[in-house]
């Protein structure tokens, strides 16, 4: 068996050097949704806009259903901006995920397995983070991050 000469007969690093695969993210998020639900919202902001300035006749009905329009126009960029900001960071503490309110970590002492998951529409794959009890995370649009994961997986599973 070939052995790293970085590494001693234990397969770790000599003198306590720490080799760590490169810390680093990537965006998980759809920017095609993104793009679609920012026009989305735009239109619906022009149509509210028009018919609130307007005023020819307009009833209190109508006013509601404006003021609706403008909701779900808020709604739609809230998700636009949602998709772009969606993203997965690695680093020695373990997997992050993160999104536009909140950020889940997965530490590495949880995670028993790194796999390549199912297909995505777009001919990406799912990456799935096998937890301990049978539990899992899908990784969207991370399968050209596997090898990353995976040899994150294992440099902090011997540590």
């Amino acid at each position: 068996m070939d052995t790293d000469p970085r590494r001693g007969e234990d397969g770790l690093p000599p003198d306590g050097q720490d080799t760590l695969p490169p810390a680093g993210s990537w965006r998980v998020g759809r920017p095609w949704m993104g793009v679609l639900f920012g026009l989305l919202a735009c239109a619906n902001i022009a149509i509210a806009v028009v018919e609130l300035t307007s005023g020819d006749g307009a009833t209190t009905a109508g006013r509601v259903l404006s003021w609706l329009r403008l909701l779900v126009a808020v709604a739609f960029l809230v998700v636009a901006v949602g998709e772009f900001r969606r993203r997965v960071a690695v680093d020695a503490e373990g997997v992050h995920v993160i999104a536009t309110f909140r950020r889940r970590t997965y530490p590495w002492h949880e995670v028993s397995e790194v796999r390549s998951g199912r297909p995505t529409l777009l001919g990406d794959r799912y990456v799935y983070l096998l937890r301990n009890g049978d539990k899992h995370v899908e990784l969207e649009s991370s399968g050209g991050h596997l090898d990353r994961l995976q040899r994150w997986h294992t440099a902090m599973s011997i540590r």
